[in-house]
């Protein structure tokens, strides 16, 4: 568990969003919007671009662990066993979002091969 929380951190993945669907992939709290809100309070309801610290994660998982009555262990573990898919699919999210940007500007450079060959009007069109 604390592996994958701080690969997520070194790729500043460490925001709500990203841990509300870890423990739901892990089955910790309902794939519903009453289970997203149940583990957004876990972590005190962060905003959506605030980074959850460690320790504030941690937290959340005692928390969860004093509602479902099992031990910090116990929830570790399922946090640990699920963790690397959760890295695997936002980084397949990543690339394919990256991917796709990436084939727009290759058809944008194939069009214009020059800056003469532009039409005079796209600049307009930007703007």
């Amino acid at each position: 568990m604390d592996d994958t929380f701080h690969n997520l951190q070194m790729e500043s993945k460490n925001h709500i969003e990203n841990l509300v669907k870890w423990f739901q992939d892990s089955k910790l709290v309902e794939k519903s919007e009453e289970g997203e809100r149940h583990a957004r309070a876990l972590f005190n309801n962060p905003t959506e671009e605030e980074m959850v610290e460690f320790e504030q994660f941690k937290e959340a998982v005692a928390k969860l662990a004093e509602e479902q009555k099992t031990s910090f262990d116990e929830i570790s573990k399922i946090l640990a066993e699920e963790g690397p898919k959760l890295v695997e699919a936002i980084n397949a999210g990543l690339m394919a979002f990256k991917g796709s940007t990436e084939s727009k500007n290759e058809i944008v450079c194939e069009c214009y091969d020059s800056i003469d060959d532009k039409p005079s009007n796209l600049d307009e069109d930007i703007a």
